[in-house]
């Protein structure tokens, strides 16, 4: 890694909402042209004495590109002084990787009809990595009341399932973001079903490779999701969404918003099932306008994509 930072012309952190600032320090230390593209922050890292250290590195970027309109806002406030402080959308967005085979026998084999399943996927405040506390959104011994949290959203996740089946008659395909939540999908929305809706569900049993997930969410009706990244790769895919988020999992949520998205973020615990459903209903009332304002929204995100890789083309062509 040492020799590869030491040859590049530029360094680029991709999206992430991680607050070490190690490799900016790095980077300003050996004089190394460094931006961050598609970057999302809590209001913390701006605060008391370590956000004004973080002001002042962030300063020294070429550029920074936040995938969220409320991070934007922060660091303007802050007085980030990068050159290029502007938005751009995460990373995610240029996924352009698929497998369509496997994909296709996984959907033959459960029974799953193209444009006619949806998926979804809870987020729990349980471990990432067996053993590995990583507290607050990781934590290896859940508290009480976060255990409540998990049971309580999975209620709404269930609830929302069951009126999907009820009023449509098609199916769910419970499809896991990260590795971690594959036991509690089955625990906590696969197994309390009743049978009567739980044969209309598919559990996937085994995690699969982001090319596999495109290429199923590629053939969803719609992704629903308590995290942003599967529904990035059913946008690129053509795919509507309903993000229903937690903003305690940080400010990237607002990037479905800022890309013309906004009826299609609903906030986990204020929204509940029935307002998750009407959301749900009405992309199928009229799914052709469903997937145009997936269009839409992705030609600005294409065009975000191009104008920032022209201004990264020409710091490079600066030397």
């Amino acid at each position: 890694i040492a020799n590869a930072l030491a040859r590049a012309d530029l360094v680029i952190h991709n999206s992430s909402m991680s607050e070490d600032t190690s490799l900016l320090a790095w980077c300003r230390e050996h004089k190394k042209p460094l931006g961050l593209y598609g970057q999302s922050y809590s209001p913390r890292f701006v605060e008391g004495e370590t956000g004004r250290r973080n002001v002042e590195l962030l300063s020294t970027a070429k550029f920074v590109y936040c995938r969220d309109g409320k991070t934007l806002a922060m660091l303007r406030a802050a007085g980030v002084r990068s050159p290029v402080l502007e938005f751009a959308p995460d990373g995610c967005f240029g996924i352009d990787v698929r497998d369509d085979a496997r994909a296709l026998g996984f959907l033959q084999k459960h029974g799953l009809e193209e444009r006619k399943f949806i998926t979804i996927q809870l987020r729990t405040q349980t471990a990432k990595h067996p053993g590995r506390d990583n507290p607050p959104l990781n934590p290896l011994h859940p508290t009480p009341e976060q255990q409540a949290a998990d049971e309580r959203r999975a209620a709404i996740y269930r609830e929302l399932i069951t009126t999907w089946v009820t009023k449509t008659g098609h199916k769910v395909l419970i499809a896991p973001e990260v590795e971690k939540e594959m036991a509690h999908n089955r625990r906590l929305l696969y197994e309390p079903l009743p049978e009567t809706i739980r044969k209309h569900v598919v559990n996937c049993e085994e995690f699969w490779n982001v090319d596999e997930a495109a290429s199923v969410f590629a053939r969803a009706h719609t992704c629903v999701c308590h995290e942003p990244h599967s529904l990035i790769i059913a946008l690129a895919n053509g795919t509507p969404i309903l993000h229903t988020f937690s903003e305690f999992h940080g400010p990237k949520c607002w990037m479905f918003k800022d890309i013309g998205l906004e009826e299609w973020l609903l906030e986990f615990d204020s929204s509940g099932a029935a307002k998750m459903a009407e959301a749900l209903l009405a992309i199928d009332a009229d799914y052709a306008a469903a997937q145009a304002k997936v269009q839409a929204a992705m030609r600005f995100v294409r065009q975000r994509q191009a104008e920032t890789m022209r201004t990264i083309g020409g710091l490079l062509a600066a030397g």
